[in-house]
């Protein structure tokens, strides 16, 4: 062995720059699938989308989504957002970031939220814009009246028994859902 050193001895820093190469060969391969389950997880299924917490929300958006949390969980969102309108000392800050403040007033996510805090609202917002999407598709849909659509059969079927039940066509359900009796709301929050 100590013979063979002595013709490996001009070649060292090759060897040793093989043996570093080898390390972050295996350090590549070793992390090449987590960045492949994030391409797909986070890329493809959640349309790039990392967490449901947006950074900025129209005040009617989140007039919306606080429909469906339960009291608890609307204190906890709302005590992390700024409500942001023409009035405010901010305002001149964030118009340039968000145009439509314009128009309308707009909940800011604040600054130096806990990690923990945002998986957590994560969870409640995330449930909420499910709920909320569903009806605004569900809406879309009534006025459209498509009923040849078979990728949305089900949902039609709903409005349907809606629409036999005496509520008409036109009706804009976030105004109903407030003046719900509590025992009904906390069902649908329940979702």
């Amino acid at each position: 062995m100590y013979k063979l050193v002595k013709y490996l001895k001009p070649f060292a820093g090759l060897i040793i720059a093989v043996i570093l190469l080898l390390f972050v060969q295996a350090m590549c391969d070793l992390a090449l699938p987590d960045y492949m389950s994030n391409i797909v997880n986070k890329g493809i299924q959640q349309g790039g989308i990392i967490n449901a917490v947006p950074k900025a929300v129209r005040q009617t958006s989140m007039d919306k989504l606080v429909l469906f949390m339960n009291a608890g969980n609307k204190v906890d969102v709302l005590k992390n957002y700024t409500l942001i309108n023409s009035a405010s000392r901010d305002y001149d800050k964030y118009i340039s970031e968000y145009p439509k403040l314009a128009e309308e007033s707009v909940y800011i996510l604040n600054e130096g939220i806990a990690k923990s805090e945002i998986d957590k609202m994560n969870l409640v917002i995330g449930k909420a814009l499910l709920v909320v999407s569903g009806i605004e598709k569900a809406k879309e849909l009534n006025s459209q009246n498509s009923s040849n659509d078979m990728g949305n059969a089900d949902i039609l079927k709903r409005l349907n028994e809606l629409n036999s039940i005496g509520i008409p066509k036109d009706t804009d359900l976030f105004e109903i859902i407030p003046k719900l009796p509590e025992a009904q709301k906390s069902q649908i929050i329940k979702i």
